[in-house]
């Protein structure tokens, strides 16, 4: 990277700063999100670097091992409980709705809530609780607003080994395990200044007991990040260069399944690859970006895929193909990971213009969606038959392979979409006038879960899907 386009890099980060900090939306010890940082630093590098699409490479598959493939079925479409979500208002309250439900119901009115995780089930909710992003506790409270519990209080973060130098032990990642009724959990150490290096362990907890338990010991560096397979058998491990596959009991089933040089992000985060576990089988696909993704010839990203049940040591490359890269995201996958979308460069740098990309698993069959301003992928349908996006300006749209896009008007200016199912999408959609959280539905008008003049945060929300 130049000396001009770096000095570029750092002046926008101090004018984030500056902004964010008139703004309101530094975080307490006076450092900006990641988030915020790297989308903003993404942006202004990609605006200076045009795109040279380049041709498909596809490679022949690694030779087989011999490796166990004991694991559960999947769960039986017919056995998914009814449709639930946990939300957390621009206020830090917690809410609990289903579908069963003409109203939410309000789960903590202490304004401190950060994250609000719903099981499985739709039973229970996680809540992580915080008032200056660095003493946290963890807790769980019935869906009817019952039974509120500590499972980890502060001094349990406290008690967690960390560097000498940090402030605070955090949670990072907090998830239910697929298939059962455990949570797994990473944490990051915090600093007073930039930087949030991921700890070391990746923890499982029992809800009922409180107990927590180191699962395995991850041997990252300073960065990884984990993602369970749909039926709760499988975990994959994400490392700034390289992917290993473990069992759900620890067990290590392949180290390196794939491996990339170390990606320069041009921030102080690493990329990680997270892949997209299929939604019927142990199987996943991942994209890979090139080493430099801002250099101003655009070199190919790389797609893999792996599946269990062909006993592979490596992950297949199934195709290289030039990409624009956003932090942490190169591509969409379909659930059924035959398909996968992406963003490229089309016409000058000023015009900021992106094409979206559909492209079949082997890299074949390549179709433009659309062109315009673009910098969000897709979210695709459980059965991969409908994607929904949205442009720069707040514009929502769906759409399916091989169709025009239809324009969704009363989800404009929805900033995230979770699909529950293969006709229904949850989104949270926010303008200065408030937020609104949405059920859209393909064919029928979009219902209103929930809306709030405030305006001090989005609204975050999960699903049990």
């Amino acid at each position: 990277m130049s000396v001009k386009k770096l000095a570029t890099i750092i002046g926008v980060i101090i004018s984030l700063s500056l902004l964010m900090a008139s703004c309101g939306i530094l975080n307490p010890t006076g450092v900006p999100s990641e988030e915020y940082i790297n989308t903003s630093v993404a942006e202004t590098v990609n605006a200076q670097n045009p795109v040279t699409e380049q041709p498909v490479v596809t490679e022949t598959p690694a030779p087989t091992v011999d490796i166990p493939t004991d694991v559960p079925a999947p769960t039986d479409e017919s056995a998914i409980p009814t449709l639930a979500v946990a939300f957390v208002s621009p206020d830090h309250d917690a809410f609990f709705w289903n579908e069963t439900l003409a109203a939410p119901v309000q789960l903590t009115n202490s304004g401190d809530i950060r994250e609000a995780i719903i099981s499985p089930d739709g039973n229970r909710v996680v809540l992580l609780r915080s008032t200056d992003w660095v003493a946290y506790s963890l807790e769980i409270i019935n869906s009817d607003g019952s039974d509120l519990r500590t499972l980890i209080p502060i001094s349990g973060f406290d008690a967690l080994p960390r560097p000498s130098d940090s402030i605070a032990s955090v949670p990072a990642h907090v998830s239910w395990v697929p298939q059962t009724n455990q949570l797994a959990m990473s944490i990051r150490h915090a600093y007073e200044g930039p930087g949030s290096p991921s700890g070391d362990t990746l923890f499982l907890i029992d809800p009922n007991t409180s107990t927590l338990s180191p699962l395995m010991t991850i041997d990252s560096g300073w960065s990884w990040d984990y993602t369970y397979s749909r039926d709760g058998s499988l975990i994959a491990i994400s490392r700034p260069e390289g992917m290993d596959i473990y069992f759900a009991d620890g067990t290590l089933v392949l180290a390196d399944l794939i491996t990339f040089p170390f990606v320069n992000t041009a921030s102080e985060y690493a990329f990680l690859p997270m892949p997209t576990w299929a939604a019927d089988r142990p199987a996943l696909a991942v994209v890979v970006p090139p080493q430099d993704p801002w250099a101003q010839t655009l070199a190919n990203s790389s797609v893999y895929y792996w599946d269990l049940a062909q006993s592979t040591n490596t992950a297949s490359l199934k195709f290289t193909t030039p990409m624009t890269y956003w932090p942490m995201e190169v591509a969409s996958i379909s659930p059924d990971l035959s398909k996968l979308l992406y963003l490229i460069r089309d016409g000058a740098p000023e015009e900021n213009h992106y094409a979206l990309n559909l492209v079949n698993m082997d890299g074949s069959g390549t179709q433009q969606i659309t062109v315009g301003e673009l910098h969000n992928l897709p979210e695709w349908s459980t059965d991969g038959g409908s994607f929904y996006y949205h442009s720069d300006t707040g514009e929502a749209f769906l759409a399916q392979p091989g169709s025009t896009p239809v324009a969704l008007p009363a989800f404009n200016q929805v900033r995230n979409v979770q699909w529950v199912d293969a006709d229904r999408f949850i989104g949270a959609s926010g303008t200065e006038s408030g937020w609104q959280l949405l059920l859209g539905n393909t064919s029928a008008p979009a219902q209103v879960i929930y809306s709030t003049s405030s305006t001090d945060d989005i609204i975050r929300f999960t699903v049990n899907r």
